[in-house]
C-alpha cells in the first residue's frame, strides 16, 4: 500500500514541487495552515507529515508539533524550513519532530527521510500491536503513568538516530539495560548484535584489550590476535553500563572511539572502522565527577548527546499495581502456584515504600520473597512483605505538579533578571531583553520565547 503524506505548507509552490517529486511512490494530501492539518490528522491520519517551521497568518509549525503528537503519539514528523538555525533545530526535536531539513538541501534529502520516517511508522505499529497481543496473552507489563509514557516516546524518537551516542542515567535498579536494549531493538540497527559491558567489572590492565583489542604479541601471554568488544559489536549497539567506573585513562580512548568510529588494537598502530552505536549508562553523577577532574569533561559531552533520565520508582507508584500482578505471574508459574493475589493493604504498603535501594529490582525481589515465604497464602497482606511501613504514595499528579514547579522557576529566574538589568518583566523593552540575554548567557531569542510563555500562563 502506497504510503501517504501530509504536507504543512503555505507555499503552494513549495507543496505542489514536493508532490511532484515524491510522486508516484507516497500519496501527497495538502494543508495550507496547522489548524487544517490537525483536522487532516484527526479524521484520517497520514503515515507521515512533512511541516513547515514558518506558516503565515498562523501558529508556527513549533506551535503545532505538539498538537500533533497530541493526537497521534506515533506519527512521523519532518520538520522543513527555509531557515535553518541550530536553536530551532534543537527545539523542533525536543517537541516532537523526527528530523528536520532545510528545504534548500534537495527534494532528495526530504525522500529519503521520509523512507526512513514510514518505516519508523510501521515499526510504531507493529510494536503497539505486539504489545496488545503479549499483555492480552502474557499480561506483560505496560506503563499507567506520564513520566514512562513520556519516556517511551524519546525511546522511539531516539532509536531512529542509528548513530548518535546516548547516555542513560538514573538510580540503581531503574532498568537501564532494559531501556538500552529497548533502543537497539526499535533501531535500523536491531538486525546487529547487542552487546552490554560492564565498566565496573573491567580491570585497569586488561580493559584496553576487552574494548579494542589486541595484536598477536601485544603483552606477555598475547599468542594471537583478539577482537575487542567494538569490533564485536559491528552494526549493532555497544552497552556500557556504568560508565562512570572508567578508568581515566582510557576515556580518551573511548572518546576517540565514539569521534572517530575506529579503534586501534592494542600492540598496533593501525585504526580499525567500527560501525556501532555507543549507549552508556551510569548511576553516578558525571557532572560532578568532571568538576572533580575524574571524568573528561569532552568525553561527557559526546556521550550525552541524547540523555535520557530513568525516574525511581517512588516517582511513578501508579505503576506498581502492574508491575506487581507481572511478577506475580512469573515467580508463581515457577513455584507451582496459582490464584496468587495482594490485599488492598498490601498493595498501600508497596506503593508507599520508598524502594531507594534497587528501585524496581528490589520490588521484583520482595514479592518473590513474599512468595516463597507464604506459599500456603493466596492473597498477599501487609505483612506479607518484609518492608516497613512508608509515607502515603506519592501523587499520581508528580508529573504535572513538576511542571508547574518548573514555570514558577521560570517566572521568578525572569523576574529576577529583569530587575538586574533595570527593567521588569512585566513592561520590558527590547533593549531589555538584549541585556538580560548577555547577563544570563541565553540566546535572546530564547528569553523572548520563555517571556512569551510567561505571558500566557
Amino acid at each position: 500500500m502506497t504510503p501517504t503524506v501530509l504536507i504543512i505548507d503555505d507555499d503552494p509552490e513549495f507543496r505542489e514541487d514536493l508532490a511532484a517529486a515524491l510522486s508516484p511512490d507516497f500519496v501527497c494530501r495538502f494543508a495550507a495552515t496547522g489548524e487544517e492539518g490537525l483536522g487532516v490528522i484527526s479524521s484520517d491520519p497520514p503515515d507521515a507529515v512533512v511541516l513547515d517551521l514558518v506558516i503565515e497568518g498562523g501558529r508556527s509549525g513549533l506551535d503545532i508539533l505538539p498538537a500533533i503528537r497530541k493526537l497521534d503519539s506515533n506519527l512521523p514528523i519532518i520538520m522543513a524550513t527555509g531557515r535553518p538555525s541550530a536553536e530551532t533545530e534543537a527545539e523542533a526535536i525536543r517537541r516532537g519532530a523526527l528530523y528536520y531539513v532545510h528545504k534548500a538541501a534537495g527534494r532528495a534529502e526530504i525522500i529519503a527521510k521520509l523512507q526512513k520516517c514510514t518505516e519508523v511508522a510501521r515499526t510504531a505499529r507493529e510494536r503497539d500491536q505486539l504489545r496488545r497481543e503479549m499483555t492480552a496473552v502474557h499480561g506483560v507489563f505496560l506503563s499507567a503513568s506520564p513520566r514512562m509514557e513520556e519516556l517511551d516516546d524519546a525511546i522511539d524518537r531516539i532509536a531512529a538516530a542509528p548513530y548518535t551516542p546516548v547516555l542513560i542515567t538514573g538510580e540503581s535498579g531503574t532498568g537501564k539495560t532494559l531501556i538500552a536494549r529497548e533502543i537497539h531493538r526499535r533501531s535500523p540497527r536491531s538486525e546487529g548484535p547487542f552487546l552490554k559491558v560492564s565498566m565496573a567489572t573491567l580491570g585497569e590492565h586488561v580493559a584496553p584489550s576487552e574494548l579494542f583489542g589486541h595484536v598477536r604479541g601485544a603483552f606477555t601471554g598475547a599468542a594471537g590476535e583478539r577482537k575487542g568488544h567494538f569490533e564485536t559489536a559491528r552494526s549493532g549497539s555497544i552497552f556500557l553500563d556504568e560508565v562512570g567506573d572508567l578508568q581515566p585513562a582510557l576515556q580518551g580512548q573511548l572518546l576517540h572511539a565514539i569521534e572517530e568510529r575506529e579503534v586501534v588494537p592494542v600492540g598496533s598502530s593501525s585504526p580499525i572502522s567500527v560501525d556501532v552505536r555507543v549507549i552508556a549508562a551510569t548511576h553516578r553523577d558525571l557532572r560532578k565527577m568532571v568538576k572533580q577532574e575524574r571524568f573528561r569533561h569532552d568525553l561527557l559531552g559526546r556521550l550525552e548527546v541524547v540523555s535520557l533520565e530513568v525516574p525511581p520508582l517512588r516517582e511513578h507508584p501508579e505503576d506498581i499495581p502492574d508491575l506487581v500482578n507481572y511478577f506475580i505471574g512469573k515467580y508463581a508459574a515457577e513455584m507451582g502456584l496459582s490464584g496468587i493475589s495482594v490485599a488492598p493493604d498490601g498493595l498501600r504498603r508497596l506503593q508507599s515504600y520508598a524502594w531507594s535501594r534497587n528501585n524496581v529490582r528490589e520490588l521484583r525481589n520482595t514479592v518473590e520473597r513474599a512468595l516463597v515465604l507464604n506459599r500456603d497464602v493466596r492473597t498477599l497482606d501487609a505483612t506479607a512483605f518484609d518492608i516497613p511501613e512508608g509515607d502515603p504514595p506519592l501523587s499520581q499528579d508528580y508529573h504535572e505538579a513538576k511542571i508547574q514547579a518548573e514555570r514558577v522557576f521560570k517566572r521568578r529566574f525572569f523576574e529576577r533578571a529583569y530587575r538586574a538589568v533595570g527593567g521588569s518583566l512585566e513592561s520590558h523593552t527590547g533593549e531589555d531583553t538584549r541585556k538580560v540575554a548577555e547577563l544570563s548567557g541565553i540566546p535572546a531569542i530564547t528569553v523572548r520565547r520563555a517571556v512569551k510563555e510567561i505571558a500566557g500562563e
